[in-house]
């Protein structure tokens, strides 16, 4: 795995891929670049987060191209990210999460993209079925958290659904810019990188993704979504291994931060107090519509929210 073979006019990219616990998935991810490199000069890296079920061993023996760190606890994932990228020098760097496996021409689809448009490019994610993976978002905002929470949105048609609110509501079937995408297939250029910097290691899981968006969209360098670069993406495979309620209470302290560096406390709380409205909403409406477990979801997530708990750790 890496530069034999490869034309040497194209775009060198490096690869990096972050693990924890998630042997086979990173197997599977590995051989699929194996399968369908990109056809310039590349390396691969792979940072493995203190894993305790033989993952690094298994990259050592199988891959020995690739550039192994092996950490001694478990780092996160922007700072073991940026463990590998201070490692490279490659036109064009690739965020690819372990539990996604590269579709045939997506590598060289983002790298070709990434260095012509000197934009950051997302590609699209598919779930294991083939269905839509939802990737692209917008970054939070008080007057569409709204119109969510009280179903307003609802009342729209579902195109103008899409263009309002993004995420789930949006097809991703078209090349666009947009406000930030999921780090788990992300292309970023040299020069973008080096303008915006290395990923935030204050968000140590969740959160980090939207933040460096942020500040490659404030540094001049806003993401471009390409549907024709696809994965799969499994999705939560580290982050799966964790209690639900700890996901929950994870992820929303990263957005918090978010909002509380960006838009400012008052700001932030209103935009904090609209999302658990809409949580309420639906917790007592999707039952009645025949919905439950989706209702009873919301219930956890509430719950897990309002616990009194200390810090937890990675």
């Amino acid at each position: 795995m890496g530069d034999v073979g490869r034309n040497p006019r194209s775009p060198s990219a490096a690869v990096v891929i972050v693990n924890w616990n998630t042997r086979e998935f990173l197997r599977a991810c590995l051989r699929s670049v194996e399968s369908y490199p990109p056809s310039g000069p590349y390396r691969v890296f792979v940072v493995d987060n203190a894993s305790a079920d033989g993952s690094a061993d298994m990259v050592a023996e199988e891959f020995p191209t690739t550039t192994l760190i092996r950490n001694q606890a478990n780092l996160g994932f922007a700072r073991a990210c940026n463990q590998a990228i201070e490692h490279t020098s490659e036109d064009v760097v690739i965020l690819l999460n372990s539990d996604a496996e590269v579709l045939e021409g997506a590598l060289d689809a983002v790298i070709d993209a990434a260095a012509r448009w000197c934009r950051p490019v997302a590609g699209r994610l598919l779930n294991p079925d083939g269905t839509l993976q939802p990737s692209c978002f917008r970054f939070p905002g008080l007057g569409r958290d709204l119109i969510e929470a009280v179903y307003l949105h609802r009342l729209l048609p579902r195109s103008w659904r899409g263009r309002l609110l993004w995420g789930g509501y949006w097809d991703h079937d078209s090349e666009c810019t947009v406000e930030w995408a999921i780090g788990a297939f992300l292309a970023v250029p040299r020069r973008a990188l080096d303008a915006a910097g290395l990923l935030p290691e204050e968000y140590e899981l969740f959160g980090e993704d939207m933040e460096w968006c942020w500040r490659l969209r404030e540094a001049g360098f806003p993401v471009r979504f390409l549907p024709s670069a696809e994965v799969v993406h499994h999705g939560n495979r580290s982050a799966g291994l964790r209690e639900p309620a700890w996901r929950v209470r994870r992820t929303h302290a990263a957005q918090d931060r978010f909002l509380e560096a960006h838009y400012g406390r008052v700001h932030a709380d209103a935009i904090r107090a609209a999302q658990r409205l809409g949580y309420r909403v639906r917790r007592r409406l999707l039952p009645l519509i025949g919905r439950g477990d989706d209702g009873r979801r919301y219930d956890q997530i509430l719950s897990a929210l309002e616990a009194d708990t200390d810090e937890e750790p990675l």
